[in-house]
């Protein structure tokens, strides 16, 4: 597994579990709660498109050096 993949499952255990200590707890007000939702699901969404992007780098650094990309 990827780095840009283990950093994306790690936020989003970080986003489930604020989901219910805020519901619970109140931590955060309503408007910091918001904003670091929208934040960490941006960066789910970044370190996920930083795996595909790699992982089809490796693919096609493969398939040219195996010489079928010509």
């Amino acid at each position: 597994m990827s780095l840009a993949a283990i950093l994306a499952f790690g936020l989003f255990i970080l986003g489930v579990a604020g989901g219910p200590a805020q519901l619970w707890l109140q931590v955060w007000s309503t408007d910091v709660f918001t904003k670091l939702a929208i934040t960490d699901g941006a960066l789910i969404v970044v370190a996920l498109a930083w795996h595909f992007v790699a992982g089809e780098r490796r693919a096609s650094e493969r398939l040219s050096k195996d010489r079928r990309l010509d």
